[in-house]
């Protein structure tokens, strides 16, 4: 949001599917892109604590397949602790080695598991793709040493895959390190091809791989996109290097005792964030960026943001997943206004997808009142310009009128303005293509119908901060209201496609 104001719809992903054309979405009809997750496989490891083969499944595993598929160790007995599997491998006096978990048949443990069989592999073929997620306490947050996933190996025993899949085999198909420091490797058969970071600031951490592809068998191609709390870290592209048939997955650690917990495998549906919570929003009364000052305001407000006013009443509320921003009229230092920013925890990555969709229904029921300045909108994070102004309501405008705006690198906006009735709750959706010879195509949508579309210059090829905030005065016009106002948001969604 900078001194300008805009808003941007939503759409109904169940009647359509979009394309890229000479530049600009297309929207075609179709059965949907969007599929709701499958679990085919999840173990939540309550169990008595012991050894990890001998523990119970009763109560701790679930899913399309659970019942074909028992979890045992991979090259030395594993563990399970106070309702979570401890990972440890042979190198714990130092001298290296890797172990882990490894996925076998119910009728026979010596055989590993196919994933591409059973109820599950079609599944994931139908679902374009598969999720596997799991929480993640590694034993500190600065050594190198590292668990991993590695999926896809050679059937063949030689290759001891009866008892351990390695990441970094050359005859794994792709495999992917974390390492308690931050820093993350993904290989395509034995060879580094692709690499990045997280924030390790405490070692506790949730881990979800997407893998996008459209069939198991030699050679398909296959995209990971990787998240690591709820952030961004790599893509990789690879391919099925056995295909059906030898489509294993082995979850493992290096060295160090590590604890995973609520280790799931399921069909992929694309969405990285959903709903209003502390866990999927930062409510600090900061921007991402950080302190949002009154000197050096982008959109010379008289607002102050902060978590609650100074007679405590709350300015952000997430509660049943249902956002409340209010703007409380009192002097505050220098400012006329306490009121509410929240970010999203997770950004809008600028890699690993064909397209990105966000929705959110908002109801604004003082949108066109001189001074009230609520938005929803996506800051570059990296330098500035790029934006999108995805829903924002300035109150110099008209009380019907909602802007949804789009300035690119080359510091060149695109307006757009549109009726509403500002009485009722309306749906706004943002469909994003990723960065592309400089440029990015995008649609936005309200209520179902396309609004505003076209292509912006993004020569740096950014992430994006999604913001919901509530601005007041400054460009939106002064005086503002002296009587409370808010909005709400509710049904947020991010997914990938």
């Amino acid at each position: 949001m900078s001194n300008f104001a805009s808003t941007v719809p939503k759409f109904s992903r169940a009647n359509f599917r979009c394309v890229v054309a000479a530049g600009v979405f297309l929207i075609v009809a179709a059965s949907g892109v969007a599929h709701a997750e499958m679990v085919i496989f999840a173990d939540n490891f309550h169990a008595d604590d012991g050894d990890f083969d001998a523990a119970s499944l009763s109560n701790r595993i679930s899913g399309l397949d659970a019942s074909h598929i028992v979890p045992q160790s991979a090259v030395i007995p594993q563990a399970i602790a106070a309702n979570q599997l401890q990972l440890v491998a042979p190198g714990a006096d130092g001298s290296g080695g890797t172990a882990g978990l490894r996925f076998t048949t119910a009728e026979d443990k010596s055989t590993l598991w196919d994933w591409s069989s059973g109820d599950g592999g079609p599944a994931i073929i139908k679902a374009g793709g598969m999720r596997i997620s799991f929480n993640w306490t590694a034993a500190d947050s600065t050594s190198s040493d590292w668990i991993y996933v590695a999926v896809g190996a050679d059937s063949a025993d030689s290759y001891g895959y009866q008892w351990k899949m390695l990441a970094t085999s050359t005859a794994t198909s792709a495999g992917i390190i974390f390492a308690n420091d931050g820093n993350v490797k993904a290989f395509n058969a034995g060879t580094v091809n692709t690499t990045g970071t997280f924030v390790p600031d405490n070692p506790s951490h949730t881990v979800m791989l997407d893998y996008q592809f459209d069939s198991w068998e030699v050679g398909a191609p296959v995209m990971v996109t990787v998240f690591v709390d709820g952030k961004y870290v790599l893509t990789d592209s690879f391919e099925w290097l056995y295909g059906a048939g030898s489509q294993y997955i082995s979850i493992g650690t290096y060295q160090e005792k590590n604890i995973i917990d609520s280790f799931k495998i399921a069909t992929f549906n694309g969405t990285i964030s959903s709903g209003f919570s502390p866990k999927t929003f930062v409510n600090t009364g900061e921007f991402p960026d950080g302190p949002h000052e009154d000197n050096g305001r982008e959109d010379n407000g008289t607002e102050w943001y902060s978590p609650t006013n100074t007679s405590g009443q709350p300015c952000v509320t997430m509660s049943n997943n249902i956002l409340t921003l209010t703007a409380y009229h009192m002097a505050h230092e220098d400012c006329h206004y306490q009121s509410g920013v929240v970010y999203c925890n997770t950004d809008v990555p600028n890699r690993g997808y064909k397209f990105v969709t966000l929705d959110v229904d908002m109801n604004t029921p003082d949108a066109g009142t001189t001074g009230c300045w609520p938005s929803f909108w996506l800051e570059s994070a990296w330098d500035w310009p790029p934006e999108i102004d995805v829903a924002e309501f300035k109150g110099d405008k008209d009380s019907d009128a909602v802007s949804q705006n789009v300035v690119g690198s080359d510091h060149k906006w695109v307006f757009t303005s549109s009726a509403i009735d500002k009485d009722k709750w309306h749906h706004y959706s943002l469909l994003l293509g990723p960065p592309a010879s400089g440029a990015r195509t995008y649609q936005m949508f309200i209520d179902g119908a396309v609004k505003a579309q076209g292509s912006f210059e993004d020569k740096q090829g950014v992430p994006f901060y999604v913001i919901f905030n509530y601005a007041m005065e400054g460009s939106a016009g002064e005086p503002g209201p002296t009587e409370t106002s808010f909005i709400q948001a509710k049904n947020w969604k991010m997914a990938i496609h």
